[in-house]
């Protein structure tokens, strides 16, 4: 078992935490996503990342499952066509190569953040989040939501609806 672990880029991290087998595609998704989204952001980023898309599967507006959410058109860029990621991530047994240690720490995230208990959210009701980078200022969809920075993930922003 740890020899076939190690083609998924889970080795050692698969050796001293066994998964669930029925959440093993929800962890490669939300970790694939995380890695190509946030990996500049260091574990925080990934964690808030995942957080998000936990808040997504939760929310009657949005599909109930990690894969559905994340691959949902034109929600995350790296399931996008265009997206140089994509090919790798689309491959159910590929992930980064062995040697990023960006990719254990997403692994290690995505299990985290799936399993925790719901009290340990630090964005409830937040669905949405841009990369300034990317965006220069944000974008029309996002005009009027309550921005969330946080300075372990300066290059994020965290957007959720204005609560009346």
């Amino acid at each position: 078992m740890a020899e076939q672990a190690s083609t998924w880029g889970l080795g050692r991290w698969w050796r001293r935490r066994p998964l669930d087998p029925k959440r093993f595609t929800d962890v490669m998704y939300v970790a694939k996503t995380i890695w190509a989204e946030a990996r500049g952001e260091g574990r925080e980023g990934m964690r808030l990342v995942a957080w998000v898309i936990r808040n997504r599967v939760e929310a009657p507006e949005f599909p109930n499952t990690y894969p559905a959410v994340v691959t949902q058109p034109g929600q995350f860029s790296v399931w996008l066509r265009s997206d140089p990621n994509r090919e790798t991530m689309t491959d159910p047994l590929s992930g980064p190569a062995s040697e990023d240690e960006a990719w254990y720490t997403a692994v290690e995230v995505a299990w985290e953040v799936i399993q925790a208990d719901a009290s340990a959210n630090p964005l409830p009701g937040v669905y949405h989040y841009v990369d300034v980078r990317l965006q220069g200022r944000l974008p029309a969809w996002a005009r009027g939501m309550e921005v969330l920075r946080f300075p372990q993930a300066p290059r994020l922003l965290f957007l959720r609806e204005r609560r009346a």
